[in-house]
């Protein structure tokens, strides 16, 4: 039976950054990294991966270095904490990726801005697009045997050889 194919989703993400040129007055954007993935959660779980390694990159996890221990839990001046901990901190939070996925599954695109003073704006996104897979039309399978019954497979005298005559009985084994 052949409906109507239904479309299916694949999702896009990227990584984007922006930032000024260093002495001039233009800023420059560069797609960090960009895949596609078949599900809310694929797409999820790689921009909390990509989170994580720009984050790390920025600054090192205090957690995984010899000097973390050293490092204060609040800013110093009371504001926000800096572009490394937000990511760090968005790719952590469950419920949050909970929320996002169901956002993916109905439609919706989701992204994470994150600026990081002088090193420039972060942006994580994954959208939803419809893909249609093309469904070949096969029509009415034809009753028979799988093979021509012209077909004629050469006869192999040697004892315990199967052939296509011992398999229907016409062989010189009966």
């Amino acid at each position: 039976m052949n409906g109507p194919v239904e479309p299916r989703r694949e999702y896009r993400c990227d990584v984007i950054a922006e930032g000024a040129v260093y002495g001039t007055a233009e800023r420059a954007v560069f797609v960090l990294a960009a895949t596609v993935e078949i599900s809310p959660r694929q797409a999820l779980l790689w921009m909390c991966n990509q989170a994580r390694r720009i984050a790390d990159r920025l600054d090192p996890d205090p957690a995984r270095v010899p000097w973390g221990d050293r490092v204060p839990e609040e800013p110093a001046d009371g504001q926000r904490p800096d572009g490394p901990t937000r990511l760090r901190d968005w790719a952590r939070d469950y419920w949050t990726q909970k929320e996002l996925r169901t956002q993916l599954r109905e439609g919706a695109q989701v992204s994470l801005t994150v600026a990081d003073g002088a090193n420039g704006v972060f942006r994580l996104r994954a959208r939803p697009v419809a893909v249609r897979s093309p469904r070949p039309d096969l029509g009415e399978i034809p009753a028979g045997p799988p093979f021509p019954p012209d077909l004629v497979c050469p006869t192999d005298s040697r004892p315990g050889r199967l052939t296509a005559h011992t398999a229907t009985g016409a062989g010189p084994h009966q």
